[in-house]
């Protein structure tokens, strides 16, 4: 089994330029660059209804701290046994229990006042 990386994604660009931007972190939950920042093949699967269901009961998420580094959180059933080269995974098997985890995560990541990009499609 391969490990599983993002194509073209770089931390080291994505912390500068989050510097550049006055930010300390990103919460990334559109499915294009959930896959961008951690490589996980996830899509709405407009053309597969079993797909769309599982992306609209358990959304992926990305975590980027201020180093770059992406933490990963999505559906269990979706990893699949694969490896990632994200270090840090969560994954649930309750209906919302994605977004529960990711908001647990970004408040563990970014303790006290911190500035965040969210992206304008985040449930």
């Amino acid at each position: 089994m391969s490990l599983i990386r993002p194509l073209g994604f770089s931390p080291e660009r994505c912390s500068a330029l989050m510097k550049e931007k006055g930010l300390d972190g990103l919460l990334v939950t559109s499915s294009e660059n959930v896959f961008y920042t951690t490589g996980l093949p996830v899509t709405r699967g407009h053309v597969n209804p079993i797909l769309f269901a599982l992306w609209n009961a358990f959304p992926s998420y990305a975590v980027v701290d201020r180093s770059g580094k992406p933490s990963m959180v999505t559906w269990g059933g979706a990893l699949g046994g694969h490896e990632f080269w994200v270090e840090n995974i969560r994954s649930a098997w309750v209906r919302g229990g994605t977004t529960d985890e990711a908001l647990d995560l970004a408040r563990e990541t970014f303790k006290g006042a911190a500035r965040l990009g969210i992206e304008s499609d985040a449930p």
